[in-house]
């Protein structure tokens, strides 16, 4: 009779443990949804799958092709989700792109359709904010990710762009971590494509039979990415996000000066066809 009380209150005590601890992680998810709903989060590391799991100390778990950071590396959250032993963040990826602005074109932020699920474990003793933050911290930068979109590109005045450097070759922007962007011009071998995706149409777009060949300016980075995109010719609804989502998924051989890899601006044309 002694031994089923004592088990009894056991019991009860592991409920009332169990139940203070769902109250606590309910109270800390709501501190994160108010911190982070609608949030731009960018990744340390730009993964661009779709589904992302990490481990306590911010390691990926499994493997991922790792894509560039104005078109991989930050998501909107839409969703958080505390559980006993994981954090999980659903949200849109959020594409960098050149718009124009007044009187030259700027870098703004384009929330698309493109979704992301990603999955952090944590340690059992982790039941405060500030350890979450910590292990997110370790997947996310802490960074200002307006100023970084703001300084990320700048373009080159046409009268500084051949300004020491071999015939032939022309500046027209400069990258993050001050790498030139050439145009294509002779001496230079431009970037080859070597993958290419079809575009996807719109609702709208399909509705209305709307078809045509949009054209997206893009610097192809050094090792054969596109990093910075601009629509230079749309053709409406929706289809400019979707020539610019197209485009960021194309792989190229880079383009060469001198043997070496550079980056480079070319325009492409993405064709919208229905059959």
């Amino acid at each position: 009779m002694q031994y089923r009380k004592r088990w009894s209150v056991f019991l009860i005590s592991l409920t009332l443990c169990t139940v203070a601890r769902a109250d606590d992680r309910r109270l800390i998810e709501k501190q994160l949804r108010k911190t982070y709903d609608n949030y731009a989060l960018s990744l340390k590391v730009p993964y661009a799958s779709e589904n992302l799991h990490f481990d306590s100390n911010g390691q990926l778990v499994g493997i991922s092709p790792v894509g560039v950071w104005t078109t991989s590396g930050i998501l909107q959250v839409g969703k958080i989700v505390l559980k006993p032993n994981v954090l999980q963040i659903d949200g849109n990826r959020i594409l960098v792109a050149l718009r124009a602005g007044q009187g030259s074109s700027i870098l703004v932020p384009i929330v698309t359709a493109r979704s992301v699920h990603i999955t952090i474990e944590l340690e059992s003793t982790t039941s405060k904010i500030d350890q979450l933050n910590h292990i997110m911290e370790q997947v996310f930068q802490k960074q200002d990710t307006g100023k970084r979109i703001a300084a990320y590109w700048r373009p080159v005045p046409e009268d500084q762009a051949s300004a020491t450097l071999p015939a032939g070759a022309q500046v027209t922007g400069m990258l993050e971590g001050n790498r030139p962007v050439y145009r294509a011009l002779a001496g230079i071998v431009p970037p080859q494509a070597v993958h290419m995706e079809a575009p996807t149409f719109t609702q709208r777009a399909r509705e209305k039979r709307l078809q045509g060949t949009a054209v997206v300016s893009v610097v192809v980075n050094e090792t054969g990415l596109p990093e910075i995109l601009e629509v230079t010719k749309d053709l409406g609804e929706g289809l400019d996000i979707q020539s610019l989502l197209t485009v960021a998924e194309w792989r190229f051989r880079p383009a060469r000066l001198n043997g070496q890899p550079v980056a480079v601006q070319i325009s492409v044309e993405v064709s919208f066809r229905l059959f």
